[in-house]
C-alpha cells in the first residue's frame, strides 16, 4: 500500500482578507468597481454571452493585479459577483414582503437584510435600481404584447 497523501486543494484567502501591504481587499475593489459608473449595468447585460462576461470580469482582475492582489481570476470574480447579486437579492425580496404597502423599511428588517447580504447599504443603489429597471422594462413588455393581442372590435 502507498502511503501517499491525498494531494490538498489550495484555497485562495477569504475575499476580505487578502489585501497586500495594508491596501484594499478583493472584496473591497470588487465592490468599489461594481459601484462606480455603470459597471454593474454592463456586466449584468451580458448575461447571455459568458466570453463578454469574462472580458468584463479582466478589468477587475487587472484593478486587483495593480493592488499587488495576483490570485483572482475573471471566472471567480464572475462567481462572487453573482454570489453578491443572489444574496442582495435574496434580501431585497425579503424587504419587499415584509414592509407590505409601505416605502418606509423598519430597522429590524434593515437588520434581517443587513445580516442576510452584509454589503445591502453599498449594492441596494446599484442592483436595487438595475432590477427595478429591469422589471418595468419587462412590464412594459409584457403589457405591450397582450395589447396586440386583444381584440379591438367594440360590437
Amino acid at each position: 500500500m502507498s502511503s501517499a497523501r491525498p494531494r490538498q486543494q489550495r484555497r485562495d484567502p477569504p475575499w476580505d482578507l487578502d489585501g497586500f501591504n495594508q491596501g484594499p481587499s478583493s472584496n473591497s475593489i470588487l465592490l468599489q468597481w461594481i459601484t462606480t459608473e455603470d459597471n454593474y449595468r454592463r456586466w449584468d447585460s451580458t448575461t447571455f454571452e459568458p466570453a463578454e462576461r469574462l472580458i468584463i470580469c479582466q478589468e477587475i482582475v487587472r484593478l486587483m493585479q495593480m493592488e499587488g492582489i495576483a490570485h483572482r481570476h475573471a471566472r471567480g470574480i464572475n462567481t462572487r459577483i453573482q454570489i453578491l447579486r443572489r444574496s442582495y437579492l435574496t434580501a431585497r425580496e425579503f424587504v419587499i414582503h415584509a414592509r407590505g404597502n409601505t416605502n418606509e423599511i423598519s430597522p429590524i428588517i434593515l437588520g434581517y437584510a443587513r445580516r442576510v447580504c452584509p454589503f445591502w447599504d453599498v449594492l441596494d443603489p446599484v442592483i436595487g435600481g438595475q432590477e427595478a429597471q429591469t422589471a418595468r422594462f419587462y412590464q412594459m413588455a409584457n403589457s405591450e404584447q397582450s395589447s396586440d393581442t386583444e381584440s379591438t372590435n367594440t360590437t
